[in-house]
């Protein structure tokens, strides 16, 4: 007799985040308007963090840009000298692995980087802005545009537009527009100086930029000439944000809108920073000097609401999934989260060190750099949806592998090199499910079939960055010898293996 079977399969899917696009430049886009769509953490999940710098001391000061899932920053000394290690870095965005180096110099940089195609456009401490070939880091060029470095060189942050790149350079007030290649198209001077970290936005037929009369200049970008400049009674602080036809920037004094020929549209008193608006959802988001975190009405200036933070604020928001980000400038410098429509917080995380640098946001990933010399990355844990139940009629269904068990204890054990380091990059290579989702924990085997990378790794994750390659190899060697011996690794063991081949 035939019997049918009801087989019941309960269908436990990923539920794909809402990717958010590559953050390219500083503040996003070419407007700089600090907003990008797509999903960011909501909490205060820590991915991981990494210090360029293990042993010496450093600051990250720019923000950092992200495509393709790798991140582009730099560090420096913050004016008080060289370094055996500063410079550019390019890192892995779920790792925090160093994929390499660029010195720029030696003296590293304070300059968000900005990249197109295969280069990252990015200002040196030095005095000169860089192209670096971003797939073997060899530098393509570099040209010289600040003559009087002093403490912060070139800080502007390169502007990618029109297939040119836009940098000002701050002890001449000077904006320069350079092709791909290095040749200076034109540059347009301006009285005085301007402040270090102003960077030009634009949008259309138009480039907007701060010149040292004080004004904003509003010059066309395909004539060089100048359609305006609004005056202003001091200095301007801020990188200009555009959205709707506005221009959003601030000074010591004040928060200004004008539109497009020139004309105020409202102002507000803001005791301004170098903290640029980010422009979202009709709102203005911009920090102070006074510890206030403030959102403004895009269309009338007025303000919404206030937020009371530890300390002054340089950091220049970003905005993502109803979240405005942002980090503060004081001895106990706090990256803060707050919800965009009321100002309360999400989320508070203490760097120990001060916040000059901004945050970036892609991949649902919100990274930004602090005085402690660590690039952090945010996320949120991955997402699950647990389906409705599917009857077939039928014969049973065999899921399980004839070969392998995918249950007990060792579901989510990983010993080979080669699954170690995939799951290391991204553990969906291997992992049908997160091994939270059910009650277990991720770990990893050290033994016979460990690799290099998949140790390297592993001792990453545990806060080890600094190992040498021989180092390396020696810890891989003694680790299968122990293993071979029939000797348990615990977590502990393997840091005191550690200290033995760093001699610590």
């Amino acid at each position: 007799m035939n019997t049918k079977i009801l087989t019941i399969i309960l269908l436990v899917l990923f539920v794909t985040p809402l990717a958010s696009a590559d953050w390219s430049q500083f503040h996003g886009d070419p407007e700089h308007t600090g907003n990008v769509s797509g999903d960011a953490p909501l909490t205060d999940t820590l991915l991981w963090k990494t210090k360029p710098t293990p042993t010496e001391v450093s600051f990250i000061g720019c923000s950092a840009s992200i495509v393709d899932r790798r991140v582009y920053v730099s560090n420096w000394l913050g004016g008080m000298g060289s370094g055996d290690h500063l410079g550019l870095f390019c890192l892995n965005n779920s790792t925090g692995e160093i994929l390499w180096t660029n010195p720029i110099g030696g003296l590293g940089g304070a300059s968000t980087p900005a990249i197109s195609g295969d280069r990252v456009f990015v200002g040196s401490h030095a005095g000169d802005l860089y192209c670096v070939n971003i797939t073997d880091r060899a530098t393509i060029w570099h040209e010289t545009i600040e003559t009087n470095p002093s403490f912060w060189g070139v800080a502007s942050s390169p502007l990618i537009y029109d297939d040119a790149v836009f940098v000002n350079s701050f002890s001449d007030a000077t904006l320069h527009a350079f092709d791909f290649n290095g040749n200076e198209l034109w540059e347009i001077n301006t009285p005085n100086n301007i402040d270090h970290y102003v960077s030009p936005a634009a949008e259309g037929d138009k480039i907007f930029f701060a010149g040292g009369d004080p004004a904003l200049y509003c010059v066309n970008i395909s004539n060089q000439s100048i359609l305006w400049r609004f005056n202003t009674s001091d200095d301007i602080k801020t990188t200009p944000s555009i959205d709707d036809d506005v221009v959003f920037f601030a000074t010591k004094s004040r928060m200004h809108a004008v539109d497009m020929d020139g004309s105020e549209v409202w102002n507000h008193s803001l005791s301004g920073t170098i903290s640029s608006p980010a422009i979202a959802y009709g709102k203005v988001y911009i920090g102070s000097s006074d510890g206030v975190f403030y959102c403004f009405n895009a269309t009338d200036g007025n303000e919404i609401w206030n937020k009371s933070v530890n300390g002054k604020i340089d950091s220049s928001p970003a905005v993502a999934d109803g979240t405005v980000y942002f980090g503060t400038n004081t001895g106990h410098g706090t990256v803060y989260a707050l919800n965009a429509t009321d100002g309360t917080v999400r989320w508070s995380y203490n760097t120990g060190n001060n916040i000059m640098s901004s945050p970036s946001v892609s991949d649902e990933i919100m990274f930004i750099g602090s005085d402690t010399g660590y690039l952090y990355a945010f996320g949120t844990p991955e997402k699950f949806w647990k389906g409705s139940m599917v009857l077939l009629e039928g014969k049973t269904i065999n899921v399980i592998a004839k070969n392998k068990s995918v249950v007990g204890e060792n579901t989510f054990a990983h010993e080979s090199g080669i699954h170690v380091a995939a799951i290391l990059e991204d553990p969906r290579t291997y992992e049908a499910y997160p091994p939270e989702l059910v009650g277990a924990k991720r770990c990893f085997i050290l033994g016979k079939h460990t690799g290099r990378k998949a140790l390297l790794g592993i001792l990453r994750h545990r806060g080890y960055h600094d190992l040498t390659h021989d180092q390396l190899c020696e810890l891989v060697d003694i680790i299968k010898e122990c293993r071979e011996r029939k000797q348990e690794l615990t977590a502990n063991r393997v840091d005191e293996l550690v200290k033995k081949v760093k001699k610590v």
